[in-house]
């Protein structure tokens, strides 16, 4: 669960330190959502 914890909190501000001006830094927004839901599911 610290584990869980610990990502939440890396993606949490992966997300706000995210700068979106570009199309592409969505789709790394959503490449980084994606693997930190993935990671997530692994650990239920």
């Amino acid at each position: 669960d610290k584990q869980k914890e610990k990502l939440l909190k890396e993606f949490l501000s992966k997300l706000a330190s995210s700068d979106i001006k570009e199309v592409e830094d969505l789709i790394d927004l959503e490449q980084t959502i994606d693997t930190f839901v993935k990671s997530i599911e692994v650990e239920l």
